[in-house]
């Protein structure tokens, strides 16, 4: 992908993964009683079958903060690049948690969870964006768009819409509200 962008000229690489999972490894817990379901998702950056590969290894941890960080670091001598922070993951299906709180006649629709909660679970990788050279790099704070530091919560909904199909993926709702906060943000990128 990468000659592919050379061969093109391609000048600046857009970064969009589900970061946390693949350093941290864990299902997300939102510690307020959804977890999410699934087997660990980790990724490491030796060759060996992922089954000898244990997820909460901190050596593992550290192989792939470091390359993580070498390899946004050389992306960075050759591109500008735009990396958008750690979309909040929820723990909770959100379809479903949307339809037991509509079931129950709940006065309050709005499913929110712990900032504090994305914020340690983004951390590691946060702590990576930090140690990056600041020329030619620019991180879009995605965790801005759907919580609010001030009351400590992180939204999964407004009175609109629902920002995600399932417990981490966005729908097409959340995903436009995303985007259309990145391009007003994108004047102070192009003066940076």
């Amino acid at each position: 992908m990468l000659q592919y962008a050379r061969d093109m000229g391609v000048e600046t690489q857009v970064l969009i993964s589900r970061f946390p999972i693949y350093f941290d490894g864990s299902r997300y817990d939102n510690g307020e009683g959804g977890i999410e379901i699934g087997e660990p998702a980790h990724i490491d950056v030796i060759e060996r079958h992922p089954a000898q590969s244990d997820w909460n290894d901190l050596e593992r941890r550290e192989r792939v903060h470091k390359r993580y960080t070498s390899e946004l670091i050389e992306l960075l001598k050759e591109f500008n690049a735009i990396v958008f922070e750690p979309i909040p993951e929820v723990g909770w299906h959100v379809v479903n948690r949307f339809v037991k709180l509509h079931n129950i006649q709940s006065d309050n629709k709005i499913i929110t969870h712990s900032y504090d909660s994305y914020l340690a679970r983004s951390s590691d990788f946060l702590s990576i964006l930090n140690e990056l050279p600041q020329e030619n790099f620019y991180s879009f704070d995605v965790g801005a768009v759907f919580c609010n530091k001030e009351s400590g919560r992180c939204m999964a909904n407004d009175n609109k819409g629902l920002f995600y199909r399932d417990d981490n993926h966005l729908s097409d709702y959340g995903a436009n509200l995303i985007a259309e906060e990145f391009i007003r943000n994108l004047p102070s990128l192009a003066n940076k």
